[in-house]
């Protein structure tokens, strides 16, 4: 018999015997676990087992309980998920107490679990059985924020997270329930010290009409539509935010007509879903489209609200362009809605003059071109970034040509200045072929920004990597990019740099060094290369120079 099918009946044996939760913490309504699992993961879910489950065979060889009824008794709630897929946000704000990374093995010894306290509660919440784990001690974390993604280190069944609460600062887990407090009331008493913020609310607008079937610049335009909206959510999704906040996301489609494909949610995977099945029809009503949206953003008006048109202009249904113009663009003008167009295809096909007056008829918006997949999600990035900043960005690009690098060569983009204190500052670098880079930060003070930087937050994603630092220092900040990945057929990357609540970000020009020789001034660019490289081109340019010195004698 294999090693495989022993370990499935050894856990389906574990498995067995659940009864009822126990009547004295059977405190918790169906309702209120699914409202934990969306401060969780963003999205509702059923627990797999609940706070108070009785299982002997599981829980009564780890439990250590003075009093023999509450030893079977399970310390926390249980959600499944895939391994280190679905990713795990912190309930409310804190500090990392601890972190164990654990190992793969079904034991306790390899047990992964981060410890988070949050001192308005006087409450350690615990996320046990992590695969993937993207804090570290001491650092201070904010709601929803990426802490990690679902495992199976440790003691379990099936892949999955085990999430508890215990009164004070703790660094490690509950081995009886006794010792352990309701998690729903104590996230929800945590989160109910979040000071309100405002919520954003974006409705991707997307063309689905038969033009985007076509064949363009090695590619299907529906599948680079589809991919750079992918990668725009994941980016919204777990990018850091102040506490309270919300960023809501929809997906409006049009062709002949106009359907709310996917109502604004905070639940990121639903609105992948939708994109993933986006597919395409006839006829273009860009009005059907603008007015849908429009529509959506009815229910939400207290949000800071956008809409991203993404269309090559040329509706031939439905309104005119001056109807368009006149009533969903004014619409939007009159609620405060920013309209931001994204043009798609070749020039000749894109009524561009009409993407443009929309986006200033909405008073705040931008009109953008994209001439491939790559570049549309670097599109919907900057957008983003201009969105909830100060709308000025600093703009960072490999050129048009794809460029080969090995693994780990590095790549100085350049510099931005920072012009006061802010908030925040972010930072995304984006790159076109698969594989991977890492975007590195300099400050001011010529410290790289780490996830031990303080109050720095970085995510790795699908083609980008987002990096966040609260309360930046003001000044030169330089911004260079690193290969993990060797790419030899070349990449493109872009990055853009913005500020948000105080400074602004402007561009920088990093002195180039010059050298005179015989009466001649020449200025050499600096690549970002190791210090023994830069030291041995000094040292040949010296020798040079005193060559020709000498020669000229």
């Amino acid at each position: 018999m294999s090693k495989a099918l022993l370990f499935l009946m050894f856990c389906c044996y574990l498995a067995t015997g659940f009864a009822q939760v126990d009547p004295r913490y059977d405190l918790i309504t169906d309702q209120q676990y699914r409202e934990l699992s969306r401060w969780i993961f963003g999205y509702e879910r059923p627990p797999s087992q609940k706070w108070g489950n009785k299982n002997c065979r599981l829980y009564g060889a780890v439990n250590n309980c003075r009093d023999p009824t509450l030893t079977c008794l399970h310390t926390g709630v249980d959600f499944s998920g895939s391994e280190g897929k679905t990713q795990v946000h912190s309930v409310s704000s804190g500090k990392v107490l601890k972190v164990e990374k654990g190992c793969r093995s079904c034991t306790m010894s390899c047990l992964s679990w981060v410890a988070i306290y949050n001192a308005s509660v006087d409450v350690t919440f615990f996320y046990l059985h992590l695969e993937d784990i993207y804090v570290h001690e001491g650092q201070e974390v904010s709601p929803h924020q990426v802490i990690g993604t679902v495992g199976k280190r440790g003691y379990v069944t099936g892949a999955h997270l085990h999430f508890e609460a215990r009164r004070g600062r703790k660094t490690h887990a509950s081995l009886c329930i006794s010792n352990a407090v309701n998690p729903y009331e104590a996230a929800r008493k945590a989160r109910s010290t979040i000071s309100p913020t405002r919520v954003t609310s974006t409705v991707l607008v997307m063309d689905v009409s038969g033009s985007m079937a076509w064949q363009w610049r090695g590619g299907i335009k529906i599948e680079s539509a589809r991919k750079a909206a992918l990668q725009f959510i994941e980016q919204v999704a777990n990018e850091p935010r102040p506490p309270g906040s919300t960023h809501m996301i929809g997906v409006v489609t049009f062709s002949r007509d106009a359907k709310v494909v996917c109502p604004l949610t905070s639940n990121y995977e639903e609105a992948k879903d939708t994109v993933i099945k986006l597919g395409t029809l006839t006829s273009t009503n860009l009005g059907a489209g603008l007015d849908s949206a429009l529509q959506e953003l009815e229910k939400v008006p207290s949000a800071h609200r956008f809409i991203i048109l993404l269309s090559d202009g040329m509706t031939n249904t439905g309104k005119t362009r001056d109807q368009i113009l006149s009533t969903s663009v004014a619409t939007a003008r009159r609620q405060g809605i920013c309209i931001h167009t994204v043009g798609f295809g070749d020039p000749g096909d894109i009524d561009e003059e009409f993407l443009q007056r929309i986006a200033a008829g909405s008073g705040c918006g931008s009109y953008n071109y994209a001439a491939s997949g790559f570049e549309l999600f670097g599109t919907y990035v900057k957008i983003r970034h201009r969105m909830l900043g100060s709308n000025r960005v600093v703009e960072f690009s490999s050129g048009p040509s794809p460029v080969r690098l090995l693994a780990r060569q590095s790549v100085s983009l350049g510099a931005f200045q920072l012009t006061a204190p802010a908030r925040e500052l972010h930072y995304t670098l984006t790159w076109s072929a698969p594989g991977r880079m890492r975007a590195i930060l300099v400050d001011p003070s010529n410290r790289t920004v780490t996830t031990r930087y303080p109050g720095a937050m970085v995510y790795y994603g699908d083609g980008f990597m987002h990096i966040t630092v609260l309360s930046p220092k003001q000044g030169i900040w330089k911004v260079s990019a690193v290969a993990i990945t060797p790419f030899i057929q070349g990449v493109q990357y872009y990055g853009v740099a913005s500020a948000r609540t105080g400074g602004v970000v402007i561009p920088y020009r990093v002195p180039i060094p010059c050298i005179e020789i015989l009466g001649t001034k020449i200025c050499v660019p600096m690549p970002d290369l190791p210090t023994v490289f830069v030291v041995g081109i000094a040292i040949a340019a010296a020798a040079i120079v005193l060559y020709l010195q000498l020669a000229g004698k």
